[in-house]
């Protein structure tokens, strides 16, 4: 028993691999500059990083909560510790990339909701806590703009403020 129970525990020494899965960084450069030129709305982008995060994924695509012609620009990124922040840009219907971007959360129907002026845009918060989610909600003309994630509220609004227009070119 004991010679069996020795192969056993050598067979997993030698095959045992660690579960962590290490997301690699995106340059979303090209992404960018397809949402500026094509864009039916203007297209943000963070002049910094929050702190620890790498950006894992980002696109410029059809919504697929819309009609046709409808568009969305998405970034996304995630710190050592797992939380994830992203950023949603879109042209579609808007009570349906809310809840998409922000599981779930009751963003446009509370009665009186949270707002806040951050970078001079008016924001609306809203926090699910299955599965944890804050977001921060900004209606433009036309499109709607949403930060959304696990992130704490301090980094939410920070990503946000550091939020800027992109022109095509840049």
């Amino acid at each position: 028993m004991a010679v069996v129970s020795a192969i056993v525990a050598l067979i997993m020494f030698i095959t045992w691999r660690p579960h962590s899965q290490v997301m690699p960084t995106v340059d979303y450069s090209g992404a960018l500059a397809m949402a500026t030129e094509q864009a039916p709305f203007p297209i943000f982008d963070a002049q910094a990083i929050p702190a620890g995060y790498s950006i894992t994924n980002a696109r410029f695509e059809s919504e697929s909560y819309g009609e046709p012609g409808e568009v969305r620009w998405f970034v996304s990124m995630v710190n050592s510790s797992g939380e994830y922040l992203s950023l949603w840009e879109s042209s579609g219907p808007l009570k349906k990339v809310v809840r998409a971007a922000s599981n779930n959360a009751q963003c446009l129907s509370q009665e009186n909701p949270t707002q806040e002026v951050i970078a001079t845009r008016l924001w609306t918060s809203c926090e699910v806590s299955k599965p944890l989610t804050r977001s921060l909600v900004f209606q433009g003309t036309d499109y709607v703009v949403i930060a959304s994630g696990t992130a704490s509220w301090d980094v939410v609004r920070s990503y946000v403020s550091s939020l800027e227009e992109v022109t095509s070119g840049q």
